[in-house]
This record gives C-alpha cells, structure tokens and sequence, in this order.
C-alpha cells in the first residue's frame, strides 16, 4: 500500500481540515486522525475525546497489538492522548476499515463501526487458554508460526497469573494452562479483584482427549547431579554507574540491550550494512547530497560521539532528501575491514581566529574561506594510532590547503588540543 490522505471536511481544505493519514510500516498499518487545528479552533477548552468515542478507539486499539504481536512484532508501540491525535496500529489489510470506522466516528458520531471492528478482530484468548491439554493446530486455531504464537499465549497467560505448560511442534502447539501459585494467592488475597476473571483451571476435569506424545529430544541426565550449592555473598565493591561510552545507568536492568548497541558502536565502530555501495577505498566523503544511504551511515555514526560527549544534538543529521548546503558541509567516514571507525564532520566557514596553544592566546580575525572541524570521533580500540590525525590531513588534502590551516570548532576539547598540538605544534585556527 501506499500512503493516503481522506479529508473529512468539505473543501476548500486548509490547515484546520480534520484529515486521516494512512501510511505503510513493515508490519502494521499506521491509521491517524489529525484534528489538531481543528479541535484548537472549534473546540476551544476541550480536553478529550467523548466516553464512548475513547473507549470505543482504546478496544479497538488493544485488539490490534494482539494481532500485530501474534504475527510475530515484538518492538514497542507509542501513542499519544487527549482531542487532538487518534492514532491506531492496524494489521493489514484492515487500514481501509479502520479509516472508515474512524471517519464515521468523527464525522456522523456512529461509534458502532469501530466497535464491530474490534469485535471482528477479537482474538479468542479465552478460548486458547481454556483449561485442560490440547493442541492448537496451525491452520485451524491460528495462523502464524507455532513458535511466535507459543511466545503469544505465554505473555497471554502471564498476564492472567496463569502457568502455561507448552511446547510448539510442526503440526502445532500443545498446552496446558494451570493457574499460577501467585495467580492463586492473588485471587485468595484480593477476590474483589477477579470478580470478571473466575478460576476456571483449579477445579478443571482430568484430560479426556487425545495425549501429549513424548518430546522427541535426547535429555543426557542431569549434569548439575551432585552438585553443590554456590555461595553467594555481597562484596563492598564501588563498579562504575555510567561507562565510558557515555550511556548513563548502563547496568541497571532496562537499559542493558540498549547499552551493549551503544557500547559496541563505540568501542569497534559501525558495522557497514549492505545497503551502502562502499567498493573499494576506505575514505568515504559525504555531502548532504549524498544518497540516504549513506546520509543515515553518516548519522548513525554521530550518534557515539553525541552520547560519549553528552552533547545536546547529533553532529549529522539525515534530512528529508538530498540537499546543497552553501556551507559545503560533509562527513568524512575511514572504514577499516566491514567497521567505519572513524568520523569527521566539517564546513567551509570564512570567520576564523588564531590560537597559540602554548600561551592560550587568540590572535586577531581572519576572513579566509577554511576548511572548519565541526567534530572528529575515533572508535575507541583505534584510538592513539593517528586515526584522528589522518582523517585531519585527508580534510585538508580535499580542500587544498595545508594542516596548519584547517579551523577548529571552539571550544576544543583536551583530546582535540592533543591532536592539534600533534599535527600543527605552531597554533591552529578556531571559529
């Protein structure tokens, strides 16, 4: 599919047109109303959707993650509140639906179609985990792979404090739902809590149908036979909270996946996808006209240097479509075997003054068009090997002008004065 807009105001359309976007993601649909102008000018003091219109869009809301994650997506959904955005996550192919059930909502104030939507998209969960050991056969109970639905009715089951005994096979998935030890003490402790939930699974009647065959696997004993306890103790040890690598909190437990990215991006550099047509050569000069391949390898390497050195915004950005830039901007990226690890973002800037940085003093302005080092970042492994000093000279080399007289970003940093002090012991250049 492709990207659609349906306007649900008459025309002449205007910024204030109450509109409904659709737009195409790898697995799912994006359906949003945007009423922002037009709640701001009609409904002044609003602050949300009506009863029925809310609750009828969060049912169909939380049928449709059911549905994108039993197909298999397990990345995260955002979305936002209140009278002037409705965003809704669809399965294919029913974005068509959906828009028309939102326009009908918002236009005729007929709620029924969003409700017969998330009642035709409802997935028989309750049915799934009915007590007692079956099998969900693949092509007659679901659809999708046994292993990602397994994974489904596991997340089903635990939110329901439910213990779901299951194994997926070929042909299927067997289970058997049981309720928890918690899910029991729970419902003892808090019964006005499970009012809409009865215990359907302690008292359930013994399996009449067919059995569970034997797992096929070779279990070769139990190797931790015999063995000992392990001792734990506590040590009053002091380890670091934030790492090198600038990511702050990197070892409490949400964000570890998300740090050990980072960390790798870091220390050995990005790994070059097959996406961009890097051939040959290890210097890769790109321009803000460069393809949005390598305008987002470019990006994606910015953003070690933004973490580590906890700038406030990225040093490269991706930009809607290739573009000239009057400042001639481009990064510099070094590749070394299937990793760039190395990263200089510079522009021709014609305002520039003098520093020694032996006695610290700035000299008088000088009008000169200069080759200007907005940031250089060198993967940490690579470090101290005349990485840094190399993409410096290749800058140079590009523009046609000695070392001496490229221009630093000021303020430089101590690892950037070390270089400077390197490459152009005589003073360097800053703006």
């Amino acid at each position: 599919m492709v990207e659609a807009v349906l306007y649900l105001d008459p025309p002449p359309h205007s910024w204030r047109t109450r509109r409904i976007n659709v737009s195409p993601e790898a697995n799912f649909a994006v359906v949003e109303l945007d009423r922002e102008h037009y709640a701001e000018t009609h409904e002044r003091g609003a602050t949300s959707l009506p009863p029925e219109y809310a609750a009828a869009i969060e049912r169909l809301r939380m049928v449709c993650f059911d549905r994108i994650w039993l197909e298999g997506y397990s990345g995260s959904l955002a979305w936002g509140s209140g009278n002037y955005r409705v965003t809704l996550y669809v399965p294919y192919p029913h974005e068509g639906e959906t828009a028309e059930a939102l326009r009908a909502a918002e236009v005729e104030d007929d709620y029924s179609k969003l409700e017969d939507l998330a009642s035709r998209l409802t997935l028989p969960v309750d049915d799934w985990l009915a007590p007692g050991e079956r099998l969900l056969r693949r092509g007659v109970d679901f659809q999708t792979r046994p292993g990602t639905f397994l994974r489904f009715l596991r997340a089903k089951a635990a939110s329901l404090d439910l213990r779901l005994n299951g194994r997926a096979v070929p042909e299927g998935v067997w289970i058997r739902p049981q309720l928890s030890k918690v899910g029991k003490l729970n419902r003892s402790a808090f019964p006005e809590n499970y009012t809409d939930q009865p215990d359907r699974w302690s008292d359930a009647p013994p399996q009449t149908g067919l059995l569970r065959p034997l797992e096929t696997r070779v279990r070769r004993g139990d190797h931790s036979k015999h063995a000992l306890p392990t001792d734990l103790r506590r040590l009053g040890a002091r380890p670091r909270v934030d790492c090198p690598c600038g990511f702050r909190g990197a070892f409490g437990g949400y964000g570890v996946a998300e740090h050990e990215a980072h960390h790798q991006l870091w220390s050995i550099g990005l790994r070059v996808p097959k996406t961009v047509p890097w051939e040959f050569g290890n210097l890769a000069v790109v321009t803000t006209q460069s393809s949005v391949a390598w305008r987002r390898l470019a990006a994606q390497l910015a953003r070690a240097p933004k973490r580590e050195n906890h700038y406030d915004f990225a040093s490269w950005e991706v930009g809607d479509r290739p573009e000239p830039s009057s400042t001639n901007r481009r990064a510099l990226l070094l590749r070394h075997g299937e990793y760039a690890v190395g990263y200089l973002v510079a522009a021709d800037l014609a305002r520039h003054r003098r520093w020694d940085l032996e006695s610290d003093v700035y000299a008088g302005e000088d009008t000169t068009v200069r080759p200007s080092i907005d940031l250089i970042w060198v993967a940490a492994v690579h470090r101290g090997r005349g990485v840094g000093g190399a993409l410096v000279s290749a800058l140079a080399q590009d523009f046609g002008c000695a070392v001496a007289d490229v221009s630093w970003s000021d303020p430089v940093s101590n690892a950037g004065q070390r270089l400077a002090r390197r490459i152009s012991p005589g003073g360097i250049w800053v703006h």
